[in-house]
């Protein structure tokens, strides 16, 4: 290359030590091409390792000079930056590793930390819960037992809770965190770029996305929640999970070679070859290892018995399916953790710039886990029902009905859990009018038979406790319910003060007002049908007073509304109305002017206007409820049956207002409520109810609480 510009000492003689920082600058883009330092740094390094000559340092325009002669040896310079051991530390940092605050950051590293620990806990308690109940199993084949999770302490038995009620946000979580990254990592590879080095770092990160996955198989495929949403989701991450290696594999090949210079001064700034071919080859295999399989043993069995039904059923194949899938998935957590590792020594290791630290890129990339670990802790600490189930609208029955369904088919009898389930439903369905009547009559039956059984078996150990009294005497109160909602009083009558008797020799009113409350409110119900309505009113009170001490306005709220309906039964339509109207206005505040609970008011309301001839009030809250009950999808559930009672009664508002003659506008109202009300009344028919009293028909609908007592017309026909 001859003598150097500068006359000094030759490029891998230059005293760099002088400014380490400038020179890692100044080599890093005499090495890579990419980056040119500014005009200071570039001044900094040469001022710094050419000596002074003459007591001057070198000029400006020497420096561009030199810079140029530099930019034109660029080849051959990078080539000796190697020979130059001072100051590698500052060169490797100058230069930077394949670590990308756009992607493969120490956020991301942070969020696949956080999945490969969960996915393990998950994992983990999946395979003891597998063995416990193979334990169960073969120490009482024959014998009907509780479950394994039913005896087990209470921490460990929510924490098993938790972990199998979140799976499937587990998986969804990692599903989209995966389909984000390997979009970046497509993204990244087809964008023009003059100068790529991190496509070794993304092909490992790529691969790391599907090996959770592919671990989770097991835990997600044994159910058939949202079976056709897996398989689409399952084959899309086949393709693009494919589609991400075959540009990752090509370019990572490009990149060593036109890096290899880079790669050599600074190994620890780039994952080893070594690494790049085992995922290469692992995520190959495991993408492509279960279609290839699938196919392989179609083809099989295309020739084994012609392909029939009864052989794809056979045991035999269901087994080497479960079993190869049980492997496949070990094989990915093995490889999960493998690549977590690596990921973990490799950030430990590589000189990062403090811009690809952190980002808001890498900060979102640990979003995702946020709402599997909000639902985690509201069943750990809410318990199931409430942080899971209790999210559910209340006309949704497919957690009941799968519970059920499995339970059925376990060989144990588990009616601890039936009864729960049970009880559980009656709280949804009792919203829900006639149509389900008969079904929460026959849940509510089959609950006191379990309790009564359990209570004599502990009975019998010695081992009864307050508690299991308790829980019968709620059982009890619950089919009397049912008996009620069917104006059987006479029947539940006996039972409702069979368990007032029972619960005083086990509590009182003070410790446990609302168990008092309920039991007072109903039998100040049972008053209504015996036309006492002096009892009823004193009870109803009593009960309203009980309840305040619970310190649940809901609660207090509803008891209240009761009140009101015993009131107006009494024949108090002003003391009813004025009560009614405070409720009204108390509801909107709590729960909302769109709330079940509201429009029950609001329809409370309208009759007692009606019938005090305040037609323009009586339309106003019947006409609000009945639009906000029809409204959007979501903002407000409202039974068909009380719907129908809305449109009956709006319509009589319209023919009342028009001078007894039914404008056209009445006579459709009139039309749908009577067309509901022969749909329902089918469920449970009630005799000797005239044309005239049509409006009682309607309020037979309606659930016994909250909903039966707002008009007037009913009670003579059923006391």
């Amino acid at each position: 290359m001859g003598s150097v510009p500068w006359g000094g000492p030759a490029w891998a003689e230059l005293d760099v030590t002088r400014n380490c920082t400038a020179f890692g600058a100044y080599a890093a883009w005499v090495t890579t091409d990419d980056n040119e330092p500014p005009f200071p740094t570039v001044a900094s390094f040469w001022r710094a390792v050419v000596p002074e000559v003459n007591s001057t340092q070198p000029t400006s325009p020497q420096i561009i000079d030199w810079h140029e002669w530099v930019r034109l040896n660029m080849t051959t310079l990078a080539r000796q930056v190697a020979d130059i051991s001072s100051c590698r530390p500052e060169l490797c940092q100058a230069i930077g590793s394949e670590i990308d605050g756009g992607l493969a950051g120490f956020g991301l590293l942070a969020s696949y930390g956080l999945e490969t620990i969960l996915l393990t806990i998950y994992c983990t308690c999946a395979l003891l819960r597998h063995f416990n109940n193979r334990k169960h199993r073969a120490s009482a084949p024959n014998e009907a037992q509780e479950s394994p999770e039913a005896v087990k302490s209470g921490v460990v038995s929510r924490v098993n809770e938790a972990l199998r009620g979140t799976t499937y946000d587990l998986f969804t979580t990692a599903t989209f965190l995966s389909l984000g990254v390997q979009a970046t990592v497509i993204y990244s590879q087809v964008s023009p770029i003059a100068y790529r080095y991190n496509s070794s770092l993304q092909l490992i990160v790529s691969a790391f996305a599907f090996y959770p996955l592919a671990t989770m198989l097991p835990l997600i495929l044994n159910s058939v929640r949202r079976s056709w949403l897996k398989g689409a989701v399952l084959v899309g991450l086949f393709v693009i999970h494919t589609a991400a290696w075959v540009l990752c594999t090509n370019n990572a090949q490009v990149d060593y070679y036109h890096n290899s210079n880079v790669i050599g001064l600074c190994p620890q700034n780039h994952p080893s070859q070594a690494v790049v071919s085992a995922a290469m080859f692992t995520m190959a295999a495991m993408v492509w290892m279960p279609p290839l399989f699938g196919l392989c043993l179609s083809v099989v069995l295309c020739f084994y018995r012609c392909n029939n039904r009864k052989m794809w059923q056979a045991k035999w194949l269901k087994k080497v399916a479960k079993g190869a899938m049980i492997m496949y998935a070990s094989f990915n957590f093995i490889c999960m953790w493998g690549a977590w590792i690596i990921l973990v020594v490799f950030f430990s290791g590589a000189s990062w710039k403090s811009e690809d630290a952190w980002s808001l890129g890498q900060a979102l990339a640990l979003t995702p886990w946020v709402p599997v670990l909000v639902e985690l802790m509201s069943i750990l600490f809410l318990g199931t029902e409430v942080g899971f189930v209790g999210r559910l609208p209340l006309e949704f029955k497919v957690i009941r009905i799968t519970a059920e369904r499995i339970l059925d088919q376990l060989e144990t009898s588990h009616e601890d859990f039936k009864a729960e389930i049970h009880v559980t439903m009656n709280l949804l369905l009792q919203y829900l009018g006639i149509s389900r009547r008969r079904e929460i009559s026959d849940r509510a039956q089959k609950i006191p038979e379990f309790h009564k059984r359990r209570t004599a078996q502990r009975e019998q150990m010695g081992e009864i406790t307050d508690g299991d009294k308790v829980k019968l005497i709620n059982a009890n109160t619950d089919y009397a319910n049912s008996m009620l909602q069917c104006n059987d009083f006479r029947k539940a009558e006996p039972i409702y003060k069979e368990c007032f008797h029972a619960l005083l020799k086990i509590t009182s009113e003070e410790k446990d007002p609302f168990a008092f409350a309920k039991l007072t409110h109903h039998l100040a119900y049972c008053s209504i049908y015996h036309h006492d309505f002096a009892i009823a009113e004193q009870l109803g009170r009593k009960s309203v007073d009980l309840i305040k001490n619970v310190g649940d306005e809901h609660l207090v709220l509803r008891f209240q509304f009761d009140l009101a309906c015993i009131m107006l039964q009494g024949g108090d339509h002003s003391g009813a109305l004025d009560l009614h109207e405070r409720i009204l206005a108390d509801r909107v505040r709590v729960h909302g002017k769109n709330s079940y609970f509201t429009l029950q008011s609001q329809y409370a309301v309208g009759p007692i206007y009606f019938h005090m001839q305040r037609w323009d009030q009586a339309e106003l809250q019947i006409g609000s409820a009945l639009k906000k009950a029809e409204g959007k999808p979501g903002e407000s559930f409202c039974p068909d049956a009380a719907v129908a009672r809305s449109k009956f009664h709006l319509s009589m508002i319209l023919t009342a207002r028009n001078g007894g003659k039914a404008p056209e506008e009445a006579q459709a109202l009139a039309r749908e409520s009577k067309d509901v009300l022969s749909r329902l009344l089918v469920y449970d028919e009630i005799q000797g109810v005239t044309e005239e009293d049509t409006c009682a028909l309607f309020d037979h609908l309606q659930p016994v609480f909250g909903g039966r007592w707002t008009g007037t017309r009913l009670l003579k026909n059923v006391s």
